[in-house]
């Protein structure tokens, strides 16, 4: 497995697997030039500030890989997106999750958690 950054050729691979977990695609608009996919698998995007904290979200999996494979896949993917920021210059790297499963898998890379509970609004303009 090999983490390739994201390119605009991806996007409609990216959307149906969002589609196969039954989540609304991400407009391309709304994602970060820092992407991150692994080929089949799964991808993340790093969202870098104009301070030392950054973001990664997004991560999403192939609803139809062999879960045997994608675990190590979002792992290598992940060690990929925290080594990104450090080295863009982040000390305090966040996410947000309710996934349990995801939140596991964070903390097993070094993340704590936080407020939990919290509600996300997001204003969508219609274009």
């Amino acid at each position: 497995m090999k983490v390739r950054d994201f390119t605009q050729y991806d996007y409609d691979t990216v959307c149906r697997w969002w589609e196969g977990h039954s989540w609304p695609a991400i407009p391309e608009c709304a994602l970060s030039d820092t992407g991150f996919i692994i080929d089949g698998m799964c991808a993340v995007w790093v969202y870098s500030t104009n301070s030392c904290f950054s973001l990664v979200e997004w991560v999403i999996g192939n609803p139809e890989a062999d879960k045997r494979k994608l675990g190590p896949a979002l792992d290598l993917l992940l060690d990929h997106a925290v080594e990104f920021a450090k080295q863009d210059g982040s000390i305090l790297i966040q996410t947000t999750t309710k996934h349990s499963g995801l939140i596991r898998r964070y903390k097993n890379h070094g993340f704590v958690e936080g407020d939990s509970g919290m509600t996300i609004l997001n204003l969508v303009e219609k274009t």
